[in-house]
């Protein structure tokens, strides 16, 4: 079977912590799941993750760094559910040691 290639990527960031990026980014991502479309929310912080907290996941699992790290092959190890149908989350890195540092290599 051939990958599925994303239709529409939408990158929302900013410089300065606190104001809002994690907000702005899951009522996104609700909205798109809730209009019929299939999601991906990536959380793309290494150190202090905080997607999964806004969908009541207190345990993540596998996160976006385990992706790197090889600690798992597959982007499908990592998706988690949430409780919005349409919306999965693929969670980043909190409370982990030098998980904004990973190896270049």
């Amino acid at each position: 079977m051939a990958p599925r290639i994303a239709e529409r990527i939408i990158a929302v960031g900013g410089g300065k912590g606190g104001v809002g990026k994690s907000v702005i980014a899951a009522n996104l991502s609700i909205a798109l799941a809730q209009s019929g479309r299939r999601v991906i929310l990536v959380d793309g912080d290494l150190g202090a993750a905080n997607q999964h907290t806004l969908f009541g996941i207190e345990r993540p699992g596998p996160t976006l760094e385990a992706l790197f790290t090889r600690q798992i092959t597959s982007l499908d190890e990592a998706l988690l559910r949430t409780p919005v149908a349409g919306l999965r989350l693929l969670p980043g890195s909190c409370g982990q040691v030098g998980g904004a540092n990973i190896n270049h290599a």
